[in-house]
Order: structure tokens, then C-alpha cells, then sequence
């Protein structure tokens, strides 16, 4: 019979674990999970890629506030080597670029393996001697976040991604990976038919963070909504969102329709002569309950924080 591990509250709390540090403010934290699905050829490969180039530069991207330097491992399954060579020339010319990427940021990749090698080199996340190897890779490395693109495609020996016996070994060797203490950004398809990701409910079962790109329509180039679907760490909320767009090589964060509301918001209080959050949702038009998630949309996006909300409204009493 099993003898499973109990631990009392009391060696929890001796062992005074540090609290996790954030990698990339707020979506992914150091040993955290997150998985990213989408429809096919929308740029979710594109933005990810240009994320983790960031991340390995130690440069915010956009909004999101990084730890610093980041060592990346970038496993491919897809992309063409013309096409990763590509995408990183447009990189190199963004703004959050800096040459220490040149050495943070590594590619496991098919397009870079010989024909008469593919076979017995390509990686198969269904096979645990597969995953062990590429742990002992990523220490050697001194690797912090593994980036897997994609789900389907790293574990092809699947016959379907409905099956729940196969599924649950693809799991147990994702969470192998977190175990050894690395981050993990995995890569998946949406289905067509509802638009949830393909396969099981249980696949973000270990995943901290789950997040949707939704493509959106520009003239310009790739525009994506970063939609939050799950978020176990609660830096953020569901349904929050953040939109990309990607011109002339980078991508930058682009203005909603919630963003722009949310401005007007916190300029109105600004400029006013406000005493109350009630008086201030008369002034826009809104109920106060408006005004108390707008106040929390602006404090989370880091536009202000609650003492400084709470002056807008002091400085007008007499």
C-alpha cells in the first residue's frame, strides 16, 4: 500500500517559502504554467516569439513589467528555419530588444536538424525518455522558461487529443517539467468548432495561467486581443484584456474602446472638483458601481494606485 506524505500546517510554515517572483508582470510567474490557444495563422506564434525575445533582453514588453534577463529555451515544432531566421531579424530592430538576448535565447527546432537526423531527433512530449532529456538540457543551460509551440505538434504520437488516457501522460510529463522548477508557456490551436482549445476540459488542469489570443480585424498587420481565461495566482481577473498590434517588426500594446473609458475616468476625477466617487458617476452618467470597477481596472492596469485615487477625491473637501 502507498504511503502518501502529510505535513502540518505549522512545517508549512517553518519552511518560510519565498513568495513567487514575477517574470513577466502579471501573466507569468518563475515556476508558474501558462498555456496560450488560438485559432491557426492569427500570429499567436509571432507574438510569443517577440514576448520571449523581451523577456531574455530583460525589457518590459508593453505593459507587462519584467523580472529581468530571462533565459529561454524555444521549442519548435512548427516554423521553417527562413521563418524563425525572419522573425528574429524583425526583433532584433524592436525596442525591447538588447543584445543579451543573443545568448539568453536558444531554439530546439526540426528546421535546424538534418533530414537524414529528423526522425530520431524530433521531440515527442508523449515520451517520457524525451522530456527527461530535455530537463537535463534545460539545467545544463541554466534554462528559466521553456516555451513549447505547439501542443499538437509536440506530441504527434497522440492519436487524439480527446483521448483521455494519452492526454493524462502528456500531462504528467508537462508537470515533470514544472517540478524541476522551470516556467512553461505552452502553444495551442483552438478547435472550429466552438472555439475552445482542442481536446480534454482537463489539459488546464495544471496550468496557473490560461489565456485566449483573439485575432482582431486592422489594415496594418496582425492585431490581437490577449483575453485572461483562467488565473490561479491572482495578479489579474478573467476577461481582463490587453490588445497587440504588430507594425513595422514590434509589437505594441494598442488602445480599447476599455482603455480609452477607463482614461476618461480617471482624467474626469483628475480635472473635477469631485468629493465622492458617487458625485463623480453622476458627472458621467454611471451608477457608483461603474465607477468602484473602473477604479480597480485603473489600479490593476498600474495607471494609479489607491492612495493616489483616494487624494483625487480629499483634495475637494473643504
Amino acid at each position: 500500500m502507498e504511503n502518501f506524505t502529510m505535513i502540518s500546517i505549522g512545517d508549512i510554515l517553518a519552511r518560510n517559502s519565498k513568495s513567487t517572483e514575477v517574470i513577466s508582470q502579471p501573466l507569468l510567474g518563475k515556476g508558474e504554467s501558462l498555456m496560450l490557444w488560438a485559432e491557426s495563422g492569427i500570429g499567436k506564434s509571432l507574438f510569443t516569439l517577440h514576448w520571449m525575445v523581451a523577456l531574455a533582453s530583460g525589457r518590459d514588453f508593453g505593459p507587462w513589467n519584467t523580472l529581468g534577463p530571462q533565459k529561454v529555451c524555444y521549442l519548435d515544432m512548427e516554423m521553417s528555419a527562413p521563418e524563425i531566421t525572419d522573425r528574429l531579424k524583425d526583433a532584433k530592430t524592436s525596442g525591447y530588444f538588447e543584445r543579451g538576448a543573443l545568448k539568453n535565447m536558444s531554439f530546439i527546432s526540426d528546421a535546424f536538424t538534418s533530414s537524414s537526423e529528423w526522425m530520431d531527433s524530433r521531440f515527442d512530449l508523449n515520451d517520457p525518455e524525451d522530456v527527461c532529456s530535455i530537463i537535463e538540457q534545460l539545467k545544463t543551460q541554466h534554462t528559466d522558461i521553456l516555451v513549447i509551440d505547439n501542443l499538437t505538434t509536440a506530441s504527434d504520437s497522440i492519436t487524439s487529443e480527446n483521448d483521455a488516457a494519452a492526454l493524462r501522460r502528456v500531462l504528467s510529463n508537462l508537470k515533470q517539467i514544472l517540478l524541476e522548477g522551470f516556467s512553461l508557456v505552452l502553444i495551442h490551436h483552438s478547435t472550429k468548432a466552438n472555439g475552445s482549445y482542442r481536446g480534454s476540459g482537463s489539459l488546464e488542469s495544471i496550468f496557473h495561467t490560461v489565456v485566449r489570443a483573439d485575432s482582431v480585424s486592422s489594415s496594418d498587420g496582425p492585431c490581437l486581443d490577449i483575453i485572461a481565461k483562467k488565473c490561479r495566482s491572482g495578479r489579474f481577473r478573467v476577461n481582463d484584456k490587453w490588445r497587440w498590434s504588430f507594425k513595422d517588426g514590434s509589437w505594441t500594446e494598442a488602445t480599447t474602446k476599455e482603455d480609452e473609458w477607463l482614461n476618461h475616468v480617471l482624467t474626469t476625477a483628475e480635472n473635477g472638483t469631485f468629493e465622492t466617487q458617487k458625485e463623480l458617476a453622476s458627472a458621467l452618467g454611471v451608477t457608483p458601481k461603474v465607477i468602484t470597477e473602473a477604479k480597480q481596472a485603473l489600479i490593476r492596469s498600474g495607471r494609479t494606485n489607491g492612495d493616489m485615487w483616494d487624494r483625487l477625491f480629499l483634495k475637494n473637501i473643504p
